[in-house]
């Protein structure tokens, strides 16, 4: 992005943070630390949300697997939870907007 920043070895840019590219691409493969950087984050989130979007999604299932999964109490104790964030979100109801606001 700035042609002024010109490095001998890869590296990020010292004005913006941006990855610096080589001038002139070469054919040969070459190991990326951008590239196994953006693979490692992918493959934490990806065993971070797997769980919840399974919870979440544990309804739309047939058979209700998770209901089978969980016994009794871990289950109401799971529903427990999401019921008691949802009345929290409901009780602070819908924010006025910025125009209603100003008369």
């Amino acid at each position: 992005m700035h042609p002024e920043v010109v490095r001998s070895e890869p590296g990020a840019c010292p004005l913006c943070g941006m990855a610096l590219e080589p001038r002139a691409p070469t054919a040969a493969e070459e190991a990326s630390p951008e590239l196994v950087d953006m693979s490692r984050r992918f493959w934490l989130s990806l065993v971070l949300t797997l769980p919840l979007f399974l919870a979440a999604m544990a309804e739309m299932l047939p058979g209700e697997p998770l209901r089978q999964a969980l016994a009794g109490r871990a289950l109401a104790w799971v529903y427990a939870g999401y019921l008691r964030r949802s009345a929290r979100l409901e009780s602070s109801g819908p924010r006025p907007r910025e125009s209603a606001r100003r008369r």
